[in-house]
């Protein structure tokens, strides 16, 4: 009889196949068997028998024997569904027909064995051998081998089309089948290795490779031009733009030629669109994952044609045993897969299984992608822009799961970042959920909600899935893609610790728009709390007995606290010392926390705030004639104080931003109407109001959707511009000077003989000739060293007064960091600062509480900032504003934090308690972008020129214009548009209309007018593009009225 090859799938788990070897026809009058060339272990086959009675029909026993070895011992097989009896002999019934019936075996171990089997008077015999899948599938595989391939295809492609072609050759043995893994690896020039993985071995087959290259023609043809669509970037700004015809035309541009058509359908059934290329009687369809549904299956080598691939030189993927595998060799930045699969306007969940197998250190990672696109290179080469979940080998680290984002220019931006509470176990697989809704990133890991995050530019998360790894060896499982979004928790879970406040945010145009705070007696702190839209703080007066009145009835603080139920923060006025004293005493012993305390009086908010975390000082300057507004900000020094109020009249826009740039917020005391808006476009960090659903009003009156910036990001020039000079020099300094920075940042330590030196290491090996201790050596000696890059002639280590003199007169500001630990660098840094004339243009910085205690101590006056990360991006903002306020607080110190160690919530948070955020150091232009278009209080960053010609502000010409109504009337308004490198005049390009009788209207000419006459009050502004991530914002002048007249 001739052989039977009977193909069948391992059952899961398995790891052997038994194989069957044949045997010649058995002679007349015996019982001829067919055998199967092979049989997988726990997968039944058929031995088919034939009596050769063809009358035969009907039910007859087969006895079978011979099957005990030697030492008697039954063998591992189950025959006829039963197994082998221990007497040797064993008894099945089968059904005959015309004298042929079929026997199941299955085995269950390796090994060699014999039957002999007995019906009808015949007899029979076999010879049985069991070996795993894994030999099998090498017996299975050709010694040599061509695969013939389009000579466009790059090294990786021809790698996948080698191993697609051995799996085909090998699949008789259901080694893949059951979770086996075949790799390929090498070139054409230099040889490929195949290599099986699986039952715990690896197995490198002797398969020699010949690859031809042709021209692709016909199928062939069409499956590479169907590559560079699912390879490619689609291009719609919002869902309703994808349609049959509107893809069709895209996907046509990406294949490029003319005789190729191109057709588009949407499958309701499977809920994606199918696309097909019809060329010269050749068709092709497949389906495309555009907005569409999807559970992606990894069971072929082939997917990865489909796929945009970024791969280091040492590291590799490929697709075997059903699953994507990725091997990391070493951390190189990120390797990607980039899957044929897009989102775009809509909101979509991404759901992964991900298995961790090893990496080179505990902190390579893999991770979830979307709104992936391309950023230039190709083929493995690739750069890609996306958003991206990661998970590292140690997921108990502070960073263990990450939201960050790859900026197109290269750059990570993380978002945020948190640890999960248990190490990773070996073979731990865990489920990775991205959901994005609504302009908001939230990531699960296995169900629990672990980070969040906002999407600024929500085009940004429009592209395709990816997964990517560095440095790690991992399996993803599963990958499904969906726009049904699972009923997960989106609601940040807030430790309760006092903070866990639910303050207001406005829904307004107006990026980081003003704190709203209001006073009065009259306001009852129940009713206020329970509004939808409230103010951020309410503000009462607190009486001798430690008394509030609240709708006319005293009730204590507590009680007070208690009915703003955490919806608005409590604030506090108090005018003298002894109700200072007792409050301070009272908020101790009764666990008061997160609260504002508002006063005139310099020593009543020492007193009543007494550096407690949670007692905010605000000194309120609005009753106060200074001669110069700035000086409010060495009071708010000496008060303890990070915010000071000022009156609308001396909240001029030079005057805010001079008081910002200091490291002090400021909030304007305004009343309503026009008044707001003008305290709004001062750059003001909030609102003091009767008022406050006026002011609400005009917050929100700023259209969602549009970026409006209301004030100025304070930039600051870390070590000064050193592109083109070195660091810390006076150079560098004027270079930051004339770019427009705000601030210049400068590193100081104290020689050996008491000056006071300008350097960022305590040694100067870095940027000099020589290694020395600048605390071992005199300035004569210091400045006598030569920088080895960047320098002019004569360029030498500046002492921080000659870095002083290098600015002039300019309002630029000096942030002076504190390098050293040593307490004598703080008398001699004072004293330098008053000797140059400096203390009202400097701050200082330092990692070091004890250092800038020190400073407050000798210089009351100024304003001080702290570098360390006391906060973490992934914790709840509950957390990290109490954090905030155990390492602040005390200091009176502003937050200049690592850009990682902070979000765009938790600053929206930390406004409303006046803690100004300035992340450092933010030198990916993106990035830098990113967080000056988010409104951040400061930057510091290496690249001040970035900002150079950024708008600043909008004034305008005229207060009061008079026209005619009509559209034949009206004009185009001149504005003065500011940047930090220079001003001109410029029609005003865009405007919001605040109140008034007539209706304001632009024209396509940029022409305002009223069709009818009254009067009414706009903004007029100018619109700018941010040049490295082509982001739109605007700015307004403060409010100028219209008359129209008939």
């Amino acid at each position: 009889m001739s052989k039977v090859r009977v193909l069948t799938n391992l059952l899961c788990g398995s790891c052997l196949a038994l194989l069957l070897l044949p045997r010649e026809a058995q002679a007349a009058g015996r019982l001829q068997i067919g055998m199967p060339d092979a049989l997988p272990l726990g997968a039944e086959q058929a031995l088919e028998l034939d009596s050769g009675t063809r009358s035969w029909n009907g039910r007859g026993t087969v006895t079978i024997s011979g099957y005990l070895d030697s030492a008697g011992q039954v063998p591992a097989l189950i025959v006829g569904g039963q197994a082998l009896e221990s007497d040797g002999e064993t008894e099945i019934t089968l059904e005959f027909k015309r004298g042929e019936a079929k026997l199941p075996v299955l085995g269950e171990a390796v090994g060699s064995y014999a039957l002999e089997l007995e019906t009808n008077g015949r007899n029979g015999a076999v010879s049985l051998e069991v070996v795993s899948a894994l030999e099998w599938a090498q017996s299975l595989a050709p010694d040599r081998m061509t695969v013939t391939v389009p000579k466009s295809d790059t090294a990786f492609a021809v790698r996948t089309a080698v191993a697609e072609q051995i799996e085909k050759e090998i699949a008789p043995s259901g080694f893949t089948a059951a979770g086996g893994k075949v790799r390929v690896t090498g070139n054409e020039r230099q040889g490929f290795t195949v290599t099986l993985t699986g039952e715990g071995k690896t197995v490198v087959l002797p398969t020699q490779v010949k690859v031809y290259r042709q021209n692709a023609t016909g199928q062939a043809l069409l499956a590479e031009q169907l590559e560079a669509i699912l390879t490619g970037d689609f291009s719609f700004s919002a869902a309703e733009e994808i349609t049959a015809e509107s893809i069709a035309e895209q996907a046509a541009a990406m294949v490029g030629d003319e005789k190729t058509e191109v057709s588009v359908r949407w499958s309701e059934e499977e809920y994606c669109w199918y696309i097909g290329l019809h060329r010269q009687g050749q068709e092709l369809e497949a389906p495309l994952y555009l907005n569409s549904r999807v559970d992606l299956s990894f069971d072929s080598p082939a997917l990865l044609d489909q796929c945009g691939i970024r791969l280091a030189t040492s590291d590799d993927v490929y697709v075997a045993g059903g699953v994507l595998n990725t091997v990391g060799m070493a951390g190189n930045g990120y390797d990607a897969v980039v899957f044929p699969i897009w989102n775009y306007g809509r909101d979509f969940c991404i759901q992964a299984q991900v298995h961790i197998i090893g990496a080179v250190s505990d902190s390579r990672w893999c991770g979830l992608a979307f709104g992936a696109r391309s950023a230039g290179g190709s083929g493995t080469a690739s750069k890609y822009a996306f958003w991206q979940m990661g998970l590292r080998r140690d997921p108990t680290a502070s960073n263990g799961v990450e939201c960050a984002r790859m900026l197109p220019g290269g750059a990570w931006s993380t978002q945020c970042a948190a640890p999960l509470g248990a190490s990773m176990e070996e073979g731990q697989v865990y489920t990775l959920t991205i959901l994005y809704q609504d302009g908001r990133i939230f990531q699960y890991v296995d169900g629990t909600l672990v980070l969040r995050a906002d999407v600024a530019d929500r085009a940004t998360a429009d592209g395709r899935v990816a997964f990517t790894f560095d440095g790690a060896t991992a399996e993803l499982l599963s990958l499904r893609v969906t726009d049904e979004l699972p009923d997960l928790p989106t609601a940040e879970s807030l430790t309760q610790n006092g903070y866990d406040t639910q303050v207001y945010e406005a829904k307004t145009g107006l990026v980081m728009s003003p704190t709203v705070v209001t006073e009065g007696d009259e306001l009852s702190a129940a009713g206020t709390a329970e509004g939808e839209r409230r103010p951020a703080t309410l503000v009462k007066e607190v009486y001798p007995d430690l008394t509030v009145v609240d709708r006319g009835t005293h009730i204590s603080v507590r009680n007070y606290v208690d009915r703003l139920d955490k919806r608005v923060l409590a604030g506090f006025r108090i005018e003298d010392l002894s109700t200072a004293a007792a409050f301070a005493q009272y908020a101790s012993v009764n666990g008061i926390v997160d609260v504002n305390i508002f006063s005139s009086q310099l020593q009543v908010l020492q007193t009543a705030c007494a550096g407690r975390p949670g007692i905010r000082a605000i000194l309120d300057c609005s009753g106060m004639v200074l001669p110069d507004p700035v000086e409010a900000t060495s009071l708010a020094g000496r008060a303890g104080a990070r915010v000071v109020v000022l009156d609308l009249d001396d909240a001029q826009p030079e005057t805010v931003r001079a008081i910002q740039a200091r490291g002090v917020a400021v909030w304007v005391r305004a009343g309503s109407g026009t008044e707001v808006y003008t305290a709004i476009l001062s750059g003001a960090d909030g609102l003091v109001t009767g008022d406050w659903e006026g002011a609400m009003d005009a917050i929100e009156s700023f259209p969602v959707g549009q970026r409006v910036l209301s004030r100025s990001t304070v930039i600051t020039a870390h070590r000064g511009l050193h592109e083109d000079a070195p660091e810390n020099t006076e150079r560098a300094a004027a270079l930051a000077a004339e770019a427009g920075a705000d601030a210049i940042e400068c590193d100081v330590h104290l020689s050996a003989d008491g000056v006071v030196m300008v350097n960022h290491d305590s040694t100067t090996g870095a940027l000099m000739n020589q290694d020395v201790f600048l605390s071992a050596a005199t300035q004569l000696q210091l400045q006598s060293l030569t920088f080895r890059n960047k320098a002019l002639a004569g360029e030498r280590m500046p002492t921080l007064a000659q870095l002083f003199q290098a600015v002039g007169d300019s309002d630029t500001i000096f942030l002076v960091e504190i390098k050293s630990e040593d307490p004598a660098l703080i008398p001699a840094l004072v004293r330098t600062v008053y000797a140059c004339g400096m203390e009202d243009r400097v701050v200082f910085l330092s990692y070091s509480g004890e250092q800038l205690s020190r400073v407050r101590g000798q210089m009351p006056e100024a304003a001080v900032g702290y570098l360390a990360a006391c906060t973490q991006s992934g914790a709840d903002i509950a957390a990290n504003l109490k954090a905030m306020a155990e390492q602040l607080d005390p200091l009176c110190a502003f937050y200049s934090c690592p850009q990682e160690a902070q979000t765009t919530a938790l600053t929206r948070a930390a406004r409303h308690r006046g803690i100004l955020i300035h992340p450092w150091t933010v030198d990916e232009y993106e990035l830098f972008e990113q967080k000056y278009y988010d409104g951040y209080h400061g930057i510091t960053t290496d690249r001040a020129d970035y900002a150079s010609y950024y708008l600043t502000g909008v004034e305008a010409l005229q207060t009061e214009i008079t026209f005619q109504a009509g559209e034949e009337g009206g004009g185009s308004l001149q504005v003065v548009q500011q940047a930090r490198c220079g001003a001109e005049t410029v029609n005003a390009s865009c405007f919001l209309q605040i109140s008034g009788d007539a209706v304001v209207e632009m024209d396509e000419n940029g022409r305002l007018f009223s069709r009818t006459p009254g009067t009414a009050v706009v903004l007029l502004g100018s619109t700018a593009t941010l040049p490295a991530t082509q982001v739109p914002y605007r700015m307004y002048s403060a409010p100028v009225t219209l008359f129209c007249t008939e």
